[in-house]
């Protein structure tokens, strides 16, 4: 028994060096360290550039519609505005 324990265990080393290396390059953790403490801020913008946008496009005479639960005309933006912080980039669609 104690063979196959060592035998999955080192499967599982294996499989995790082939993947992620064995230690993380300096540069590779400041990089993301650096990112990871600017993320909220990165967030904040992104999410404010789509509010405009999204606000943008569903004035523009040639889009038909705009699909945004940021915007008071979305059909879920209340339940939106109860879940999401500044209601999302990635889910921007016209």
């Amino acid at each position: 028994m104690q063979r196959l324990c060592n035998g999955a265990d080192n499967q599982i080393r294996k499989k995790g060096l082939r993947d992620w290396g064995g230690t993380l390059a300096a540069t590779d953790a400041h990089h993301i360290a650096a990112g990871a403490e600017t993320l909220a801020l990165r967030m904040e913008r992104t999410c404010s550039n789509a509010q405009v946008l999204a606000a943008f496009l569903s004035s523009h005479p040639k889009v038909a519609a705009v699909y945004y639960p940021g915007l008071a005309s979305h059909s879920q933006h209340a339940l939106a505005k109860s879940l999401l912080t500044g209601c999302g980039a990635s889910s921007l669609s016209s």
